[in-house]
């Protein structure tokens, strides 16, 4: 899912987040010092618009975390899967017709733990020989 970064480009979101912060920001001190019940409201709301504003800012920045991580281990096919060859992370591998992704280093065949089956083999069409 793209964030508001991808979308408006990592300044523009920026701007934008501060701006806003900066309005709540007048709109509060506004409010406390105001004597109008009203006013407590607002208080209330943007304080918790800030709370709410922070939380969704470290969450968008923990997910970019994730995807450049995640962008680092590039999967990669290695065609059909051989006896005592070593397999990293991410390598993929076709073995009796199904596709399998090593979930770690490993020499062991596809169907143990350390492969997860990303496709399995179909049936053969009625044209199959």
């Amino acid at each position: 899912m793209p964030t508001l970064s991808d979308i408006l480009g990592e300044a523009t979101a920026k701007r934008v987040f501060d701006e806003g912060w900066a309005r709540a920001k007048v709109m509060l001190a506004e409010a406390r010092k105001s004597k109008d019940p009203a006013a407590s409201i607002v208080r209330r709301i943007v304080a918790e618009h800030a709370v709410e504003a922070r939380a969704t800012q470290k969450l968008i920045a923990d997910l970019q975390t994730r995807v450049e991580a995640l962008e680092q281990r590039p999967i990669k096919y290695l065609g059909v899967w051989e006896q005592g060859k070593a397999y990293s992370a991410n390598s993929m591998v076709t073995d009796h017709g199904s596709m399998f992704i090593a979930r770690e280093d490993t020499i062991q065949r596809p169907g143990c733990e350390a492969w997860t089956l990303c496709v399995k083999k179909g049936r053969d069409g009625k044209d199959a020989r």
